[in-house]
Order: structure tokens, then sequence, then C-alpha cells
């Protein structure tokens, strides 16, 4: 699987089981599949990543965006 939605379809079909968190689960909401809440599990946090051969001025500077928003970057390669 490469992309998300073919993760849901794989899902749909019986064939693959996934995790996400809870705002990605409810944003690709779907009729066929049933999201289940995960209890014991620590609270999850997103990131922003990218390929290294792919890190553009456009990427860095979209990171400096998210960062002056107060989104933190903590661990990544943002170069300011």
């Amino acid at each position: 699987m490469t992309t998300l939605q073919e993760g849901l379809t794989q899902v749909a079909a019986g064939r693959a089981g996934m995790l996400l968190c809870r705002p990605t689960a409810a944003y690709h909401r779907r009729e066929d599949v049933a999201f289940v809440p995960v209890e014991g599990v620590p609270e999850s946090a997103l990131g922003m990543v990218w390929h290294r051969d792919g890190e553009t001025a456009a990427v860095r500077e979209f990171g400096r965006a998210l960062a002056s928003r107060g989104v933190s970057l903590e661990g990544s390669q943002v170069v300011a």
C-alpha cells in the first residue's frame, strides 16, 4: 500500500487492518470500514516528513510557516 486510500480499500476488502489517529479516522470515515477506538495507547502526534531528495526551499518554508503558527516540528529537519 502506498496511500491511505489504498490501505482503507484493503481494510474494506478484509485483507488488512490499520491503526489511525482519531482526526485521520474521522476525516476519512467510510461506510464499508468500522473505525473502533483503541484504549490504552499514548496520545499520538503528527509530524512533517519528506524524502531526503525532495527537500526544497518550498518545503523548508512550509515548515517555517507551520512553526510560526505554533505547530511544533520537534525532531523535524526544518532548516531556518
